[in-house]
C-alpha cells in the first residue's frame, strides 16, 4: 500500500497522463510495475532512485507493438521520461517527472 497521500496523488495523476497517452496509442496498455516500495524496487533490481518508489512510473506494453514502437510514437508528445528496455523488448516506460528524459537500456 502506498505510504502517504502524496503517494497517492502521484498515482492517481499518472493514471490520468496515463490515460492520455493510452488514447494516443488507442490500444489497452497492460501495466507490469507502478508503485513499488522501496524494499521491493531494491528486491526487483530497480535504482534508488527510481520513479516507481514515488508512484508516478509504469512499466507497460501493448498488443502488437514493441517497446520501440511505443517509444516512437510517444516521444514527441510526452513530457516526463520516457524509457525502453532492450532486454525487454516489448516494454515501455513512461513517468511525471516535471523534465523530459529520454533513455534506451
Amino acid at each position: 500500500m502506498p505510504p502517504n497521500q502524496a503517494t497517492v496523488d502521484a498515482i492517481v495523476r499518472l493514471a490520468q497522463l496515463a490515460q492520455q497517452a493510452r488514447n494516443r496509442i488507442g490500444r489497452p496498455f497492460y501495466i507490469t510495475s507502478w508503485y513499488r516500495p522501496p524494499e521491493i524496487n531494491q528486491a526487483v533490481g530497480g535504482a534508488s532512485e527510481s520513479r516507481h518508489i514515488v508512484g508516478d512510473a509504469i512499466d507497460f506494453y501493448v498488443d502488437g507493438l514493441t517497446g520501440d514502437q511505443l517509444y516512437r510514437a510517444l516521444d514527441p508528445w510526452w513530457t516526463g521520461g520516457l524509457g525502453r528496455y532492450r532486454a525487454y523488448p516489448y516494454l515501455c516506460h513512461i513517468d511525471a517527472r516535471g523534465v523530459r528524459s529520454r533513455w534506451t537500456n
